[in-house]
Formats: C-alpha cells, structure tokens, sequence
C-alpha cells in the first residue's frame, strides 16, 4: 500500500511541475507585439555577426524572412538563448521553406560577461546560426524594445518590415503565428 501511495504522490508531484513550467513560460500577446506590427526593424550598422565556424559576416543573408531573437544575458545565459530548441524550430520551417528564412540573434552581454564563454555555449549545442555580441546594446537603443520578453523576438519579412512579434520557442500562439505566415508563403 505504501508504494502505491509513494507512486502516486511522486505522479502528482510530477504532474504539478509540468503545469508550473507550462505556465511558466507562457507569454501572452500584448498590446506591446501588436503595436509592433507593420514597422521596420532597425539593424544596427557596423556589428558583425558570428557564426559557429569562426566566420565573421559584415551582412546579414539576403533571405525572404529574418528572424530576430534579442537576448540580454541577465540570468541563465543558455536559458534564455534556448539554442537547440531555436535549431528544432529553424527545422521544421525548412521542412517547408528551404534557406528561406535567417535566423539572427542578438545578444547584449551583462558587464563581465566572456564573450569566449557565450560562444562554448553555442558551440556546445552546434548552434551555426549569425550572432551579434552587441556588447553597448545598440539593438536595443536603436529600436526602443520594451523591457518584456515578450518584444524580443520578430519574424520579419525582407525588407526588415515586421510580420509578427513574440518568442516562438515559448510561446505556443506565437509559433503558430510564424508558422503560418510562412506556410502562406511557401
């Protein structure tokens, strides 16, 4: 009897992390995304971008879609990159739509961040997409984000014109959103 209530305890308990984390991560759109929509993105000149290799790129690939994730490095560093979840997504979009669409990533290292320790990261989870070690935060300066989360992640189209705001890696209507604006395209 015992180990059926240790079973069944251990279940709940299971059963009620996965509820806290679910809800957890969940980000809901707000009137910040919404009003987002239709404006161009500025990218900031002068930043180069690194990919897993070592290569620098002075530009950006000229695809039809970009997508930017802006991360500042306050907390977890490999939590908020979430690296291999962004290679599972980039995916199943070219499933569909083959190198039509860039990944980007910015991110604003906190005072004594080690550039070298954020790139063991990547290279630890074989993340070969363009990163920008935006060391002043011009990314941020130059487009004025909200504080929030939330207004970090932009699916744009190839004039830099935003498509969609919002984390698709946390964000279940997000992704849905990305997903079938591309979809349309395809």
């Amino acid at each position: 009897m015992k180990k059926r209530q240790m079973y069944i305890l251990f279940a709940l308990m299971v059963l009620q992390t996965l509820i806290a984390c679910k809800n957890f991560n969940k980000e809901s759109p707000t009137h910040e995304t919404i009003d987002l929509i239709g404006n161009r993105l500025k990218l900031p000149k002068d930043l180069p971008f690194i990919l897993l290799d070592g290569d620098t790129l002075e530009n950006l690939p000229q695809t039809d879609f970009t997508i930017i994730n802006y991360v500042d490095s306050l907390g977890c560093v490999s939590c908020n990159l979430q690296t291999l979840e962004w290679k599972f997504f980039m995916e199943e979009i070219n499933s569909f739509l083959k190198n039509q669409v860039t990944l980007v990533v910015y991110v604003t290292p906190k005072e004594g961040d080690c550039i070298s320790d954020l790139m063991w990261i990547l290279k630890g989870d074989d993340f070969n997409y363009p990163v920008c070690f935006d060391k002043e935060g011009q990314f941020l300066k130059a487009n004025k984000l909200s504080e929030s989360n939330a207004c970090h992640t932009f699916l744009l189209d190839a004039n830099y014109k935003i498509l969609s705001a919002g984390n698709p890696i946390v964000n279940p209507s997000a992704k849905e959103a990305y997903l079938s604006i591309l979809q349309r395209e395809k």
